[in-house]
């Protein structure tokens, strides 16, 4: 029954990913046996009255400065902000020695990015896009247009001196409407090869678990721990546990199986965090933890960013659903427009 139920999740999980959805972008940016998800619907996003509201905030300069870097990005590729659908990212951390300081092993780790457009380009108008915004960014990295493995593509290389990641590989899918990227070639191809035949990488059962749990909520990130790195968790949090005092209380999120982030955006931006602990006491547990500490945390908050983050702070919801810890906030415009908030870029 177990294995039934774990297939009909999987099954049900993929068909709302691929037609509830832009599919294009799933096809290509989500990877068999991902571990991290991120998924963004921008069309969706951009026309929400939350977004225009805080467009209509913008300082004048700035907003000409925006509007500059866009004409240079439009003149080189064609593409406006309103010609991108969707963004999804995802990776595969199973062969990640979470204990080595070496990034360069993320270089042949399953993983790729993929940008859904509403027209198409050409793989020059890519790279001019990219030279754009190397120039924008006075960023030091080299663009070529080559062959690898039979694929046509943009061989992003780093400099020399710098350590880690070598290569960002570009390409297009054959109709130019999607963007696919990948530390190495094998990812990408099998991302491109997804779009032409209109399919799906299946999700584990932890990450259909998340995405369902998350609905179709048009920004989400879920990140399932790998089993190597949910055993150096518990055994990170025993060990503190075993020396008293607050550690003792971090016992219920030593069982942390995942992180689920999502926001939906209409008038407010309504965000939604949830920690699944693998256990339902736990989850009742860890969510009163939380209640108990916020009050704290808040005062801390509103003497580093001001009386207002403590206001929004006060509105924090805590609460616990079977196995998820959940916390939920919802945000106006009015606070993004009165408290520093740290910008994210897709």
């Amino acid at each position: 029954m177990k294995i039934l139920t774990q297939g009909l999740l999987i099954a049900a999980t993929s068909l709302s990913i691929a037609y509830a959805q832009p599919k294009t972008a799933l096809q290509g940016g989500f990877v068999e046996g991902a571990d991290v998800l991120y998924y963004m619907d921008t069309a969706a996003m951009n026309s929400s009255a939350f977004t225009k509201a805080l467009e209509a905030k913008v300082p004048a300069e700035k907003k000409a400065e925006q509007e500059a870097k866009q004409k240079a990005f439009t003149d080189a590729t064609g593409l406006t902000e309103d010609d991108v659908g969707a963004v999804v990212l995802s990776m595969d951390l199973d062969n990640i020695n979470f204990q080595s300081q070496d990034p360069a092993q993320f270089a042949s780790a399953p993983g790729n990015i993929c940008v859904e457009l509403k027209k198409s380009i050409t793989l020059d108008q890519l790279a001019a896009g990219v030279e754009t915004m190397k120039k924008e960014e006075g960023a030091n990295f080299t663009v070529t247009k080559t062959t690898k493995d039979g694929l046509e593509l943009l061989d992003i290389q780093a400099p020399p001196e710098e350590k880690g990641v070598k290569n960002f590989y570009l390409s297009l899918s054959k109709d130019g409407k999607a963007v696919v990227g990948s530390l190495n070639v094998a990812s990408l191809k099998g991302g491109l090869n997804r779009i032409s035949g209109s399919s799906m990488a299946k999700p584990t059962n932890d990450m259909a678990t998340a995405m369902n749990s998350m609905g179709n909520k048009p920004m989400r990130v879920a990140v399932v721990l790998p089993a190597k790195a949910r055993e150096m968790l518990q055994q990170s949090v025993q060990g503190m546990a075993a020396q008293g005092g607050m550690g003792a209380m971090l016992m219920p999120f030593a069982t942390t199986k995942s992180l689920l982030v999502s926001a939906d955006m209409k008038q407010n931006m309504d965000v939604a965090l949830s920690l699944d602990v693998g256990d339902a006491n736990s989850a009742v547990q860890a969510a009163g933890l939380l209640q108990t500490m916020a009050p704290m945390l808040m005062g801390n908050l509103g003497a580093q960013m001001g009386p207002k983050a403590a206001e929004i702070g006060q509105r924090l919801k805590f609460g616990s659903n079977e196995t998820l810890v959940n916390l939920n906030l919802s945000l106006t415009p009015e606070d993004m427009e009165q408290v520093p908030m740290p910008s994210v870029t897709p």
